[in-house]
This record gives C-alpha cells, structure tokens and sequence, in this order.
C-alpha cells in the first residue's frame, strides 16, 4: 500500500503553513539547518511524498532542491517534469513549485534545499528547473563525497536540536560540494552532450507513456533532431526507443498490479491508462516479459 505525505520544509525564518507529519509505517524522515542550508534525512517504503518549497518571490530567489537517492528506487515530479532514479543519482530541481516523489522501493535519501543566494552559480538547463546527474559517484570528487553523504544520512538521525559551529561548517560544505558537482555536470554535458540529450528524450517519455501517440517521429520532433539521431542516442543503451517505451509501460502496468490501492480497477482499465489497449498484444508482450500473464502476476503479488 502506498502511503501520501505532505511535508514542508522547515527552515528558520520561512513561513511554509501549517502541517503536523501523521507518523506512517515505513517511514521516517528528519531535517537539520546548517548555516541556511537545509538537510533532510529520508527512509521509506514504498511511499508518495510532496516536498513544499514556497520561498520563491522577490524577496527570496528560487532554490535548487537536490535529492541524493543513496539506495532505492525513486520516481520524482516537478512542475510537470518527472523522471525515474535508482541510487547513486542526483536529481535536482530549481523554481519555487512543490516537488514530489514516490519511493517504488524501500528508499534512503538525502534531500539538500540550496539558499536562493547562491543561485548565480547554478548552471541552468534547456529548461531551467529540472536536472539528472547519473552515476556522480563515478567521477573523482562524487567518489570522495557519496560515502560521507551516506555517512550523513545515517548520523543525522542522531543530531537533536542546533549543530556545533563545527559540525554545521561540515554539513554545509557537504551540501555545497554536492550542488557543485550538479553545477559541473551541467556544464559539461549541457547542451551538446548526447548524454543531456538522451535524459531528456526518456523524460518526456515518461511524461507522455499513457500517450498512444508517442512515437520516434513525435519524439524526433519535440527534441529538434531527426528520427534517425534519435534512433542513435538509443544505440549505446542496447534498447530501440520502442524496445524503451514498451519495456517502461509495462514496468509501470506491473507496479500499479501488484499496489493494493488499484485492487479495485479492472486490468484493461490500467492496461489503458499507460497506453496498452490492445489486450491480446498486452497479454502476449507481459508473458514474454514476466512469465505469467496479468492476471495471475496481480494474483501473485496483490492477493485479495
């Protein structure tokens, strides 16, 4: 069963509304402020999650929101732009809006709130609000940092009431050295790099799978690249953009099967909502990729 939860930032001196956390199974999460840097310490089940993030006007500039999923898998949302992240990935997001996620696993994440004032050293995206650095933990400096983010995760549970002038200092620089490695991949693989671009198009693939109509030519189109480029950025990830969406669908079909919530709504009517209507295809495409039809994996997995 999947649980929703409503949570505000709670930095000092920021009015966020009021919102008393209902204490949840499989669920824990606790914030630390270091020096206007704000530190969220998350552990889930699975789990739907809103984080409100209301200081963007003209007396306090939009933030940068990093999420850092250390294990787990997670799917984020932010004003329309969603995306699906395993550990070792960087998800952030610059603007006022809320930005929410739902934990499709047992989940740890450290989640980072960058003050507005330092915003002019983030590199923007095409977009401006939304960004994905896979695998940081492979470069030199997010070798050195992801084990001590981990570290953080763990002891900040720990942590009761204000830091030490110390401790703050270090939680600080951890947060930064985290934004800067978001600032550095931007740099580096934006615009041009094909690596930005492939994230892209699997974003708005996500955006659109219960579309029908999404296809190479819409997708080739919507980017500004020719059907055929496309078909190149998929070569070196071992799928074809259709391999991709198929195997995206159905992923998604599976999860809403097996969650107790959707018990209720008929299998086609889910088929339906990401874009399978073809019953006979469906059975056929979900037995070569579960080995059972739908019916009996919902069986399995979500019993009356």
């Amino acid at each position: 069963m999947v649980n929703t939860e409503k949570l505000p930032f709670l930095a000092s001196g920021h009015p966020y509304g009021s919102y008393s956390p209902i204490p949840r199974p499989r669920m824990k999460i606790h914030s630390i402020n270091a020096d206007g840097l704000e530190v969220t310490a998350v552990d889930c089940g699975p789990v739907d999650i809103t984080f409100e993030n209301g200081c963007g006007d003209s007396f306090n500039p939009p933030q940068c929101v990093i999420f850092c999923i250390l294990s787990g898998i997670v799917s984020a949302v932010h004003e329309g732009h969603g995306v699906e992240a395993d550990a070792g990935t960087l998800v952030a997001a610059v603007g006022s809006a809320a930005f929410s996620f739902r934990a499709l696993t047992a989940s740890r994440l450290l989640v980072f709130r960058v003050p507005g004032e330092t915003m002019d050293r983030m590199t923007t995206a095409r977009r401006g609000i939304f960004r994905v650095v896979r695998s940081p933990h492979k470069s030199q400096a997010g070798s050195l940092l992801f084990p001590l983010l981990g570290t953080l995760a763990t002891e900040i549970w720990n942590v009761d009431g204000e830091l030490s002038p110390g401790l703050e200092q270090t939680v600080y620089f951890l947060g930064m050295s985290t934004a800067e490695i978001v600032c550095t991949e931007m740099r580096d693989r934006h615009p041009a790099g094909s690596v930005s671009l492939l994230i892209d198009v699997k974003e708005t693939i996500e955006r659109q799978l219960g579309s029908p109509g999404v296809s190479p030519a819409a997708l080739a189109a919507e980017h500004h690249i020719s059907v055929r480029q496309l078909h190149r950025l998929f070569e070196s990830t071992g799928e074809s953009v259709m391999q991709y969406i198929k195997r995206r669908r159905l992923e998604s079909f599976a999860r809403d099967l097996a969650d107790a919530d959707l018990r209720h709504r008929k299998i086609s009517e889910l088929a339906a909502v990401w874009g399978m209507p073809d019953a006979a295809m469906l059975s056929k495409d979900f037995r070569s990729a579960y080995g059972v039809p739908p019916r009996e994996y919902r069986k399995t997995n979500c019993p009356d």
